[in-house]
């Protein structure tokens, strides 16, 4: 099966890249006239039964007319893309873009057409997939797996096509036009460049211009309001060793660092009165905290689903790291990816918008096991004051970690992504139902 689908993969490359090309250069009025085209060319064969023929030739010679209008778009043009910081899948948002005519004619009746990075998935990727309900279609179809090249191609999709009218534009003159954008997908939209349009007279096919304009932008997951319950666990200041760069002054305790020059608004009790008599300039000492609250954020990035699941969970992540107010405490976000990592947000050390931007990238674990994930906890167990588990299973490795959590007196709250309807014991977390919740992904 695995090679009669590589073999047909170059196939299905060409069939969808000529499609795409097929739709930005005929119109849906140009779609029109091919479809009664065909139709008035097969039911207008028999000239002494109907004039259909008749129509068939008017039909034909407009196209042909419109084809011949092709060649005679010689316009030249500079564009400047504004795009904003970032945005988020699922919100409508919008940038500006300055056209620029450089000939010295009027440009009238053009369309703007971005063009992103090709969304057409690579042969490793095509093969190693599975599409959700893949098991379900018939053997031939399941054999091919032309439906399952068109959901990656579709998922890949980083935004809704942008088609956007340009006014007429003088010799020599420039406009701002307002772009609307619909990110569909997290991650990283890829602008490669910029398509410029113009229908024939007829409007039935475009002369295009494609001008060379790269692009990124960052879309952040989706982010919705939190299910009803859903918090971090309360839990105690823990110790942290050397305390933190930028920390407000909510600590509990403080170790003394270093000595520096008087600022104004310092206090007079931190004045360091020896080192004024020795130096004759007034020091104060100053100080570094070293207990604490802070949180992990563990998300499970190791999927034996279809990536809906995943998805959900990203999704999950981002809204509660949104929401966190970690004015007085700091939030770790733990994954693994190709390795583990940890990223930090709060008491100046980051901010919500950088955990977000993280979890826009982040892709399903690449290691070998959860048990990658589960040491990663562990490792940093000793200074968390609780956890917040975002799992997408519920099977022995993760119950095992749920329950070493415990034992070892940390409070847990756990979140299973689930599919519709599916219900299953809290098992470690039967003593704490209240912190065991189960969100079904596919309504998430």
């Amino acid at each position: 099966m695995r090679r009669v689908q590589a073999f047909l993969y170059p196939a299905y490359r060409r069939f969808v890249g000529r499609q795409y090309r097929f739709r930005r250069r005929v119109t849906g009025l140009g779609r029109a006239f091919i479809a009664g085209l065909l139709v008035t060319g097969v039911l207008g064969l028999d000239t002494r039964m109907n004039a259909l023929h008749q129509l068939f030739a008017l039909l034909l010679g407009l196209s042909l007319t419109s084809l011949a209008w092709l060649p005679f778009f010689r316009g030249r043009f500079a564009l400047h893309r504004e795009l904003p910081p970032f945005c988020s899948a699922g919100v409508a948002t919008a940038y500006r873009v300055r056209v620029t005519n450089l000939t010295s004619r009027w440009q009238k009746g053009l369309r703007l057409l971005e063009e992103l990075a090709d969304p057409r998935p690579d042969l490793a990727a095509f093969l190693a997939a599975r599409e959700p309900g893949e098991e379900e279609r018939n053997p031939f179809d399941r054999m091919l797996g032309f439906h399952r090249f068109a959901w990656l191609t579709a998922r890949s999709q980083a935004a809704a096509p942008v088609n956007v009218a340009i006014p007429p534009l003088a010799p020599g003159g420039e406009v701002w036009i307002t772009v609307p954008f619909q990110p569909v997908r997290r991650g990283v939209a890829r602008f490669l460049g910029v398509t410029l349009a113009r229908p024939d007279p007829l409007g039935l096919v475009q002369s295009l211009r494609f001008v060379p304009l790269p692009q990124t932008l960052t879309v952040l997951p989706r982010r919705r309001p939190l299910p009803s319950g859903l918090a971090l666990p309360p839990g105690g200041r823990r110790y942290q060793r050397g305390g933190v760069s930028l920390a407000g002054s909510v600590g509990d305790a403080e170790e003394f660092h270093h000595l520096r020059e008087y600022r104004p608004g310092d206090s007079p009790r931190h004045i360091h009165w020896p080192s004024l008599a020795k130096l004759e300039k007034p020091m104060v000492r100053a100080f570094r905290e070293e207990f604490f609250l802070r949180y992990g954020l563990v998300l499970d990035t190791f999927s034996p689903w279809a990536d809906d699941r995943f998805e959900a969970a990203v999704s999950l992540a981002a809204s509660l790291a949104a929401t966190v107010e970690s004015g007085d405490s700091l939030l770790d976000l733990l994954f693994v990816g190709r390795c583990g990592h940890r990223f930090t947000m709060g008491r100046g050390v980051g901010h919500a918008a950088h955990i977000l931007e993280i979890l826009a990238k982040v892709e399903p674990g690449a290691g070998e096991s959860f048990h990658q994930l589960s040491a990663l906890v562990l490792d940093h167990l000793a200074t968390l004051s609780g956890l917040m588990l975002i799992l997408l299973a519920w099977d022995p490795p993760r119950r095992e970690l749920v329950a070493r959590l415990r034992g070892r007196g940390v409070p847990v709250a756990v979140v299973l992504m689930a599919g519709i309807g599916e219900q299953t014991d809290p098992g470690p977390m039967a003593d704490d139902p209240g912190r065991f919740q189960i969100v079904e992904a596919a309504r998430w």
